[in-house]
């Protein structure tokens, strides 16, 4: 996530919000031309055949416009997440970690705060499972859960093993097994928490004390996913899970400084023991791509501007191969887009956040698009 401000500075737009973790390159890599694992490596080509592509009737698409309240107060928005039990919805802020709750369909009110934020503090991704909401802490190098009905903070968990280098946890996803992976912008690694470690840390009654993850749990990515060492440049983003196999998970991942999605294959048993592949896509690769979805076999992508696209534009990607590549299928966008950084499935609609990270207009929105 937050990678609707990177593309907006690769495209040399001036930015209206001065947050020191924000930046990065948003330039165009060319990908590698194949695939482990039986991918083909002739699903590069035609890409100029979806550049550009847009709704006949973009401005028909939202059905709903969500306003935040107090988004001068908390900072931007950036992740979000769905309660199909309640039909919640829940938005986080960098500013200062606040996360927001609607109640989806309620577009006459200000979405509310409901659970406050503290000064430097800061949350994007977010994710719920099993009544909790697991929410990334950004530069803090921070998990947080909570509980998703009250809002009590349930445990944290840091990842930073001690370092000082510069960190940034932007999104997370948790398996079926309730496992959670997260991606770290700004150092090449993955972490993992195992659902034992997440129970444990609850069962300490110390949610404010942070509990340091296993480091056997921090799982590196490098050489296989380039890792961009200038300072603010953002690398691994959105995240989601692809599937399930054996003793362990597969995950999606983007870089948004290459615009390439990767698939990371982890056993549980040996987290150290991964192995990483891209998924080549045709009409790819997708600079500044944040917040991924899998929704009806296609991969969706978040791209907060676009040159074809300015004001955001959503990929799908039609998944094949065993979702070893995909084909870029449609690009949708609508007027009420303002820099969107991540997106979820609520029903009959996708909510997607708009960051606007480079104009920062209150009161700060989320567009429902038909799903």
């Amino acid at each position: 996530m937050l990678a609707a401000l990177v593309a907006v500075m690769a495209l040399g737009i001036g930015t209206g919000v001065a947050l020191a973790e924000h930046g990065g390159g948003g330039g165009e890599h060319g990908q590698s031309g194949h695939s482990h694992w039986g991918g083909d490596g002739d699903n590069q080509g035609h890409r100029e055949d979806h550049r550009g592509k847009k709704d006949d009737d973009d401005d028909a698409d939202a059905i709903e416009v969500y306003r935040l309240d107090g988004g001068a107060t908390h900072g931007n928005p950036e992740g979000v997440a769905f309660d199909k039990r309640s039909g919640d919805f829940f938005v986080s802020a960098t500013g200062d970690g606040s996360i927001w709750r609607g109640d989806l369909g309620d577009t006459a009110d200000l979405v509310p705060t409901f659970i406050p934020g503290v000064a430097g503090n800061s949350a994007t991704g977010m994710k719920i499972a099993r009544r909790m909401l697991f929410v990334s802490g950004a530069g803090t190098g921070t998990i947080k859960v909570y509980d998703v009905d009250s809002g009590a903070l349930l445990a944290t968990f840091d990842t930073k093993g001690g370092s000082t280098a510069p960190t940034f946890i932007n999104d997370l996803v948790v398996t079926r097994h309730g496992d959670v992976f997260a991606t770290d912008s700004f150092r090449p690694v993955l972490y993992r928490l195992s659902a034992d470690e997440i129970a444990a840390g609850i069962a300490a009654g110390t949610p404010t004390v942070a509990t340091p993850i296993d480091p056997a749990d921090v799982i590196t990515t490098t050489p296989e996913i380039p890792f961009n060492a200038t300072p603010g440049t953002f690398n691994l983003n959105g995240i989601v899970v692809s599937k399930g196999h054996g003793h362990g998970d597969e995950v999606i991942v983007v870089d948004t400084d290459t615009g390439r999605l990767f698939r990371v294959r982890v056993d549980e048993r040996a987290p150290a023991d991964r192995k990483i592949a891209e998924l080549v896509v045709d009409g790819g690769p997708f600079p500044g791509g944040d917040g991924l979805l899998i929704d009806r076999g296609r991969l969706l992508v978040v791209q907060g501007s676009t040159t074809d696209f300015p004001n955001g534009v959503v990929d799908f990607i039609k998944l094949r191969h065993g979702r070893r590549a995909g084909e870029l299928e449609d690009q949708r966008t609508d007027a009420s887009l303002r820099g969107p950084s991540t997106i979820a499935r609520a029903r009959d609609e996708y909510l997607i956040v708009n960051a606007d990270f480079a104009q920062s207009r209150t009161p700060f929105t989320v567009t429902g698009l038909r799903r």
